[in-house]
């Protein structure tokens, strides 16, 4: 399994108590979301990332970093730690929602089929079913976990009288577009951004290149 995999993607958008999937394969692995007012605030929202048979083993919602009403960036990797048995690989699951990490053990078992059907973006892999009615931006999924070199990355931010304040670790990249990613000159934690700003703005963290 080449050490695990990893899924990156950016969405916007929680609504419908029923499960809408972002991204999804074979029906048993998926990362999904929906309301919920579990801690009694009725505008709050949850991610749930499968792994397995439709076995749920994270729930992230906004103390994990999630934002109900913007954009959210997600990067999800299952770490294989023990493969000796293909029926039940023993790993680690690492989401960084937002700059907020999150860490699972867990295991792949009872697949549920051969593996031979369609990763889809937006809905279960049954046409029309599940539909994710958000947006999705960059989905990408590939081989391999990132290397732990170069240190963590976490990034939040709070609006304040002086302006955004960003508190980060790592190196602050800010983008207008979400395409063009360029490191803010000179930036230390924390970081304040005087509003309002022209336009839209988004900020990320990336490791310190070793």
């Amino acid at each position: 399994m080449a050490g695990g995999y990893t899924c990156d993607i950016w969405f916007k958008g929680v609504q419908g108590t029923a499960l809408q999937k972002i991204m999804d394969y074979a029906g048993t692995e998926y990362i999904a979301t929906r309301e919920s007012n579990a801690d009694g605030d009725e505008n709050a929202g949850e991610v749930i990332i499968s792994v397995g048979n439709s076995v749920t083993f994270m729930v992230l919602d906004k103390d994990e970093g999630l934002n109900v009403t913007g954009w959210n960036h997600l990067v999800l990797s299952f770490k294989v730690t023990d493969e000796s048995n293909p029926a039940a690989i023993l790993g680690e699951g690492i989401a960084s929602l937002n700059g907020i990490i999150t860490t699972r053990a867990a295991t792949l078992s009872s697949y549920g089929d051969t593996l031979n059907r369609s990763l889809n973006i937006g809905s279960h892999p049954i046409p029309g079913t599940e539909l994710y009615r958000g947006l999705v931006y960059n989905p990408l999924v590939y081989l391999g976990v990132p290397p732990a070199a170069g240190g963590n990355t976490a990034i939040s931010l709070a609006r304040t009288a002086n302006g955004l304040v960003i508190t980060f670790e790592g190196v602050l990249q800010s983008s207008a577009n979400l395409q063009q990613w360029a490191d803010v000159l000179n930036a230390t934690s924390p970081h304040t951004i005087p509003l309002p700003v022209s336009g839209s703005l988004f900020f990320r963290a990336r490791p310190v290149t070793p």
